[in-house]
């Protein structure tokens, strides 16, 4: 009977082990999970980038947190603060020096 896959931390993301049977002896097998996308990420960024949402996708929680509420709490005048920052992540991401949470590079 195998054991139910258990998620373990591992270098700031999380990777699944996999019970593995060869040869009459376990072993673990780590999946990591994809990495994420360019151009999500580009077309999140100008479409609602003043939301945060493409820093969400990426993984940058606390930064889409700091967008969201500047955006909603100022009844959308804070937008005036957070679109310029998101078109200056969306340049970023475009030039490659932007990467996800776990420091991966986007494809």
């Amino acid at each position: 009977m195998q054991a139910a896959p258990q998620a373990i931390p591992m270098t700031g993301h999380v990777a699944y082990q996999q019970p593995v049977m060869m040869a009459g002896q376990a072993q673990m097998m780590v999946m990591e999970s994809p990495p994420k996308q360019m151009l999500v990420g580009i077309l999140l960024a100008l479409f609602v980038g003043t939301l945060g949402i493409h820093n969400f996708y990426l993984g940058h929680t606390g930064r889409g947190i700091a967008q969201l509420l500047i955006t909603v709490l100022t009844f959308g005048i804070g937008a005036l603060i957070t679109w310029p920052w998101s078109l200056i992540e969306l340049i970023m991401m475009a030039t490659g020096s932007l990467h996800d949470a776990d420091g991966r590079p986007l494809a």
